[in-house]
């Protein structure tokens, strides 16, 4: 009775994983939440036909829960590779691992009747599926922030341990029964451990998908970050920045009597460029132009697109003499060499 109430609570905790990751799964409409959903209810499932083992035929008793069990494990491993988005999510190997499994289960259930191999077999395939979601996990760590880097890496090495000490107080016929659920420690282990580790996962699952969410919020967060400061053509700062910018600079020097700079830069001709070769030419002008002078300034100087084809440097601790030697040094490097398919571009 006890370890059946062990086997009845694995299946209320499962079953309310699984309502949870379907009802996260119909919001997001993401697969692999779906198959998370589809492995937990596999897992509650299974728990359920494991309380009827004895007073059942060995297909239900046996067969049955024993394979909802590796069903789990294999929508684990399938879920996270869909998760990351990899082309072959279900590999052919997760065949063969089925079928060399459910011929094991068959062949210990039915030719040679033994609780001990079987028990061993499913440990076997958990770790080794397991494994097959730690390969992936290692592939992806580095997308991961660091604070959860290792916590979720690592909960799956004491999963490991339990199955391999699982294994081995199998070996050493500890807790001996015709059954799974038959009275013993091996059964009370597994199923108290089953409980954790089960949480444990989900909570794992859920850890990675948030911060996969917290992640794409922050990359569109920087984006929008960038619409706002930069210009979309040259990458350069855009005129909302700039009036942030020379306030602040403008008090710097208001304070420490610090000098400061403006240049004012100005493309000759750029109407012409447009009329006679086309905005396409007119947009690589202007890039190339950015990229020279961005790369002729100071890192303390600020580079903006004024607009159309101006440009701006702010240059702190700056004097005008210095102004004019940057100036021309600016002028020099635009005219060093052609601008295809335009010729030497001038300012």
């Amino acid at each position: 009775m006890w370890n059946e109430g062990l086997s009845f609570s694995v299946v209320i905790v499962t079953c309310a994983i699984a309502l949870i990751s379907a009802a996260i799964a119909f919001g997001r409409r993401e697969k692999a939440l779906w198959i998370y959903a589809a492995g937990f209810s596999s897992m509650a499932a299974s728990f359920a036909f494991f309380i009827l083992q004895g007073k059942v035929t060995p297909w239900i008793g046996i067969i049955l829960p024993n394979s909802l069990i590796l069903i789990f494990h294999c929508c684990i491993a399938w879920g996270i590779r869909s998760f990351y988005g990899y082309p072959r999510q279900w590999p052919w190997r997760f065949w063969l691992y089925i079928f060399t499994y459910l011929a094991s289960l068959l062949v210990f259930t039915f030719v040679h009747p033994s609780f001990a191999p079987r028990g061993i077999i499913v440990s076997a395939f958990i770790i080794v599926l397991t494994a097959e979601f730690l390969a992936v996990l290692v592939r992806e760590i580095s997308s991961m922030p660091g604070a959860i880097r290792y916590p979720v890496t690592f909960f799956l090495f004491p999963f490991i341990i339990f199955h391999a000490v699982r294994i081995a107080l199998i070996s050493l016929h500890i807790g001996d029964g015709d059954l799974f659920m038959s009275p013993g420690a091996v059964a009370t282990f597994t199923l108290s451990c089953t409980m954790f580790f089960s949480v444990l996962w989900a909570g794992s699952l859920m850890i990675l998908d948030s911060t996969r969410l917290v992640h794409a919020m922050e990359k569109k967060n920087s984006m929008l970050a960038d619409l706002a400061l930069k210009d979309g053509l040259t990458g350069l700062f855009n005129r909302h920045f700039l009036d942030h910018t020379i306030q602040v600079e403008m008090q710097r020097h208001d304070r420490y009597g610090e000098p400061l700079s403006l240049i004012m830069i100005d493309l000759d001709h750029f109407k012409r460029v447009n009329d006679l070769y086309g905005h396409d030419a007119g947009d690589a002008v202007l890039m190339e132009s950015a990229k020279r002078i961005g790369g002729a300034i100071r890192q303390s100087d600020f580079l903006f697109r004024w607009g159309g084809e101006e440009f701006l440097v702010l240059a702190p601790h700056t004097d005008r003499d210095g102004a004019a030697a940057l100036a021309a040094k600016l002028r020099e490097r635009l005219v060093a060499s052609p601008v295809p398919p335009v010729d030497t571009v001038t300012a």
